[in-house]
């Protein structure tokens, strides 16, 4: 009967590391009954909640000097993000004077004598110029012609009860962008 547990096979194979693998099934077992998260498997914080519906998205939009929308919809999952991840790390420096929010967490999060070394590694603040420029540039590599002027748009959208813009912000305007 022994003889067909995995555990009791792999104790008469290798002693040490039977050890090691029940000693983590154990903390495990323990830290779940105690609600500590040690590990984010098997944690029953991560599966206890309801999901819930967002009322409200914010939405990037992209037009031409024209007004004509530029449809990112037709570009792969990949580029979509990483083209709205710098558009939101812009937006977000610009709304906080030319600083990176994220130096704001390490000032409330880490020891003073760390500070400095902290923000200078995670710091994005110097590379928000050169996000813009990528942006201009990824845009028209996508869309295969140079594009004089690029406006780029923040909209929120209501979802429920009915589907409304609530608000459109103009985040930035490319000019003159190299294709």
């Amino acid at each position: 009967m022994f003889n067909q547990i995995y555990l009791y096979r792999l104790f008469r194979n290798s002693p040490a590391l039977a050890c090691c693998f029940a000693l983590g099934i154990f903390a495990q077992v323990f830290f779940s009954i105690r609600r500590t998260q040690c590990l984010p498997i098997f944690h029953y914080g991560m599966y206890a909640d309801d999901v819930s519906k967002a009322d409200r998205i914010a939405v990037i939009t992209l037009y031409d000097a024209s007004g004509n929308r530029i449809h990112k919809e037709d570009w792969n999952a990949v580029k979509e993000e990483l083209l709205e991840a710098q558009i939101n790390l812009y937006a977000a420096v610009s709304d906080n004077n030319g600083l990176d929010p994220m130096e704001q967490v390490a000032k409330q999060h880490v020891p003073a004598q760390y500070q400095d070394a902290v923000i200078q590694k995670i710091s994005n603040s110097p590379k928000v110029i050169m996000a813009s420029e990528w942006v201009a540039q990824a845009v028209q590599r996508h869309e295969g012609r140079r594009i004089p002027k690029i406006i780029v748009c923040r909209q929120e959208v209501q979802l429920f009860p009915q589907t409304s813009i609530l608000s459109s912000d103009t985040i930035m305007i490319l000019r003159n962008a190299a294709h």
